[in-house]
């Protein structure tokens, strides 16, 4: 492996490391109260969410509400939140508000 792709893949790695210790971050905020639905999808971790792992995250949904939620507003649970279209994201926070 040449120096440029190590330091390639080190730099991909660290951002990796990021991201998961972002999205651990507003999980553990989200589940304890300290921030709202709202605020928690306008963070720049949200995005890297899938829709059902999102939902589980919040308190008093679980899987099962979390596939119903999903299924009502007719988005795949595995679908990221950045992938979602401006009404999907609409319907999910009115679901969740709801």
């Amino acid at each position: 492996m040449t120096p440029a792709e190590l330091s390639q893949r080190r730099q991909a790695l660290a951002n990796a490391n990021a991201v998961r210790t972002g999205k651990s971050h507003l999980k553990h905020s989200l589940r304890a109260g300290e921030l709202t639905v709202s605020e928690a999808l306008k963070s720049k971790w949200a995005p890297h969410f899938r829709v059902d792992e999102f939902l589980v995250a919040i308190p008093k949904i679980g899987r099962v509400k979390a596939g119903r939620i999903a299924n009502g507003i007719r988005v795949s649970p595995y679908k990221k939140l950045g992938a979602l279209s401006e009404r999907q994201a609409r319907m999910l926070r009115e679901a969740v508000s709801a």
